[in-house]
C-alpha cells in the first residue's frame, strides 16, 4: 500500500529538522521575514488597518505574541488577525504566482510568529516551522493547478 500525498506532505512538515533545510533556504527564508515585517509596518499606516487593530486592542484580551507596531500583545489568533491585516493593506506581498497559495510572509510568516511566540519556540524551531508552511502552501497551490484567482478566490 502506497502513502497518499496528503500523508506524504504531512510527514514532511511534521519530521523536518533544522540540519535538513539548505543553508540557502533558511537564509531566504530570513530576507522574506525582513519583508514581510517591511510591508506590514507599510500597511499599519493604512487606514483598514487601524480598524482591525483597534478591534484586538478593543477586546482588551491579553497575549504573548505581537501585534507588529504596537506596544501590547495579543492572543495568537488576533495577532495574525492585525497583522495579516497589515501585511496585506497595500498588496506589496510577494507571490510566486497567482493560485499557487504562496504569500508566504503573510499567510506562513505571520501564523508561525504569533504561534512561536506563544508556545516560547526557539528561532531554529520556527524558522522550520516557516519553511515547512511555505513548501506545503507551494504543493497545494500546485496541486490545485494555480486555478483558484481565475475562479475569483483569492488563493489564501
Amino acid at each position: 500500500m502506497s502513502i497518499g500525498a496528503t500523508r506524504q506532505l504531512a510527514g514532511y512538515a511534521v519530521n523536518l529538522r533544522y540540519h535538513d533545510i539548505p543553508p540557502e533556504v533558511i537564509s531566504r527564508a530570513k530576507d522574506c521575514l525582513l519583508d514581510i515585517i517591511t510591508v506590514a509596518l507599510y500597511g499599519s499606516t493604512k487606514p483598514w488597518s487601524r480598524t482591525v487593530v483597534q478591534f484586538v486592542k478593543d477586546l482588551g484580551l491579553s497575549g504573548r505574541s505581537t501585534v507588529l507596531g504596537q506596544k501590547r500583545r495579543a492572543p495568537a489568533h488576533l495577532a495574525t488577525l492585525a497583522n495579516g491585516t497589515m501585511a496585506h493593506a497595500f498588496e506589496l506581498d510577494n507571490v510566486r504566482q497567482p493560485g499557487a497559495g504562496v504569500h508566504p510572509g503573510a499567510t506562513a510568516f505571520l501564523p508561525a510568529l504569533a504561534a512561536a511566540e506563544a508556545q516560547r519556540a526557539n528561532g531554529k524551531d520556527f524558522l522550520i516551522a516557516f519553511v515547512a508552511a511555505c513548501e506545503v502552501m507551494g504543493r497545494i497551490g500546485v496541486a490545485a493547478g494555480n486555478s483558484l484567482e481565475k475562479r475569483g478566490f483569492h488563493a489564501h
